[in-house]
């Protein structure tokens, strides 16, 4: 899939929907795993606009987990 967002000049919506996979993980083993497959192997490649969006998502995602463990 990368080979053709390459060849179709869409490489930043290829990582960001990586990054939505990794977001829309049912549980943390799920997470885990996507973490492994999609984020991991591709971190480097991450321009500024993914990394971003990565950092903000997990942020998020700690976020609620602190509010669902508070209550």
């Amino acid at each position: 899939m990368l080979k053709w967002a390459t060849e179709s000049d869409c490489v930043d919506k290829y990582y960001d929907l990586l990054i939505q996979k990794f977001v829309h993980s049912s549980n943390f083993d799920t997470a885990d795993h996507n973490y492994d497959v999609f984020i991991q192997p591709n971190l480097k490649q991450f321009n500024e606009n993914n990394f971003l969006l990565y950092m903000m998502v997990v942020t998020e995602t700690i976020n609620v987990m602190r509010i669902d463990l508070d209550a």
